[in-house]
């Protein structure tokens, strides 16, 4: 079963949501056994015959979240995942990874009015639009601009995060769209600026649906960097 999204940043190194591999209930993390990375799938069904390119499915080795992260106790706080992957994922043209700037590039990264794209299944939806995957744009806005906004006033955003809304209100991305990327076409190129956390509803951090209307949040990769780093450098010295 499609659990969440991701993004290949390197052939052995994926990101995507701590909230994926966790049980709020229990406030524990399921074992990383439970899940399978799949790259090059077009289709929701995990089984379908209607690939057009090879499917590659990898197990994950290792699952590393930030020290913050508490689920809905902190408001997802922290909500990124590097995932450590087994064997590397074969490249191609349609299985490549993400670009990343890191201080060097985007700096202090603002998203106010930048526009973006998430990729999803939209699998909350019952049409044909939810078995297939596609990309949907979004406009970004910082946390103290979406803080203001009405259905956000109940709510307190961590400070990680910045919020993103579909303009024209008809299509979005669902809860279980989590952890795939915000990503931001520049420079001739997509490039990494957040991963999807969690949609705000006015009572609430966690709604489970595709509620155009509703503000996203997405973990602001830069507020990590040292983290992500950290988990990369490690697994270099080990290879």
């Amino acid at each position: 079963m499609h659990t969440c999204g991701g993004t290949i940043v390197q052939s052995k190194i994926v990101l995507s949501a701590a909230h994926c591999f966790w049980n709020d209930e229990k406030s524990l993390f399921y074992d990383k056994s439970k899940y399978i990375v799949t790259a090059g799938k077009f289709h929701l069904d995990y089984n379908s015959d209607k690939e057009t390119f090879e499917v590659q499915r990898v197990l994950i080795s290792k699952i590393d979240v930030p020290k913050t992260f508490r689920g809905s106790e902190n408001n997802f706080e922290g909500d990124i995942a590097v995932l450590t992957l087994d064997n590397h994922i074969k490249f191609s043209d349609h299985v490549i990874p993400i670009c990343v700037l890191w201080s060097t590039g985007f700096g202090q990264f603002n998203p106010n009015g930048l526009s973006g794209y998430v990729v999803g299944f939209n699998s909350n939806d019952s049409s044909t639009n939810g078995h297939l995957l596609r990309e949907v744009p979004l406009t970004g806005i910082d946390t103290q601009k979406c803080q203001k906004y009405e259905n956000v006033a109940n709510y307190k955003i961590p400070d990680d995060k910045f919020c993103a809304y579909s303009e024209n209100k008809t299509e979005n991305i669902c809860s279980r769209d989590g952890g795939g990327a915000f990503t931001i076409y520049d420079r001739g190129q997509l490039w990494l600026g957040g991963i999807f956390s969690n949609i705000i509803t006015p009572n609430t951090s966690y709604h489970s649906g595709c509620d155009e209307t509703l503000i996203r949040t997405f973990t602001n990769i830069y507020s990590h960097e040292s983290f992500i780093k950290n988990v990369i450098s490690n697994l270099s010295q080990a290879d």
